[in-house]
């Protein structure tokens, strides 16, 4: 009997890892990773200080458009890459290219929240163009899987889901510490 508990659960274990969980908006089908973050007692200027500053020291890459950067509205909206890997047959993780998407920050009185989504993956990595796989949401790559086979296009989806969650809480940490320009004793 504990043999079978034992191989059930290493089977279940094997499973887990193929499954990519990703927050589809029930809307638009498309995948976003939001939340509304509160802070007590941050106006809504120093939380779009504090957001400028964030992308400021984070995106400092060719690929990252400002679309908007609107003071009056606390409002930032950028468009940028993230590159993802995949692992080789022969072990070791190799870049597979990366996900254009993009990151909205709302701020308001006390509050924030950010919405990142549209996640499209390109191939290209240092001026190289390799097989693209399209929409995150895809179960199957664009370019077909004798490019990207399934468990590698998991891969690089879990790899940008993680990058993401990274992001994410690295944006929850800068946005939660007082900025240069809060601080009096400068």
């Amino acid at each position: 009997m504990q043999k079978i508990n034992i191989f059930l659960f290493f089977i279940s274990t094997f499973s887990a890892f193929g499954q990519i969980i990703l927050p589809i908006d029930k809307n638009s089908g498309k995948a976003i990773f939001t939340e509304i973050i509160p802070l007590d007692s941050v106006s809504a200027e120093n939380l779009y200080n504090r957001a400028r500053i964030f992308v400021s020291n984070n995106y400092r890459s060719s690929k990252t458009e400002t679309d908007v950067s609107d003071e009056k509205s606390s409002t930032i909206i950028i468009n940028t890459h993230i590159i993802t890997h995949f692992k080789a047959w022969a072990g070791g993780e190799f870049p597979a290219g990366g996900f254009n998407y993009t990151l909205k920050i709302y701020c308001k009185e006390n509050r924030y929240k950010y919405e990142i989504s549209n996640f499209i993956h390109t191939g290209e990595y240092d001026n190289v163009n390799r097989s693209s796989g399209g929409a995150i949401e895809n179960d199957k790559p664009d370019c077909g899987t004798m490019s990207i086979t399934k468990k590698q296009w998991n891969y690089i989806k879990q790899d940008c889901i993680t990058n993401i969650t990274k992001l994410s809480e690295d944006l929850k940490v800068a946005m939660s510490n007082k900025s240069e320009i809060e601080k009096k004793d400068w």
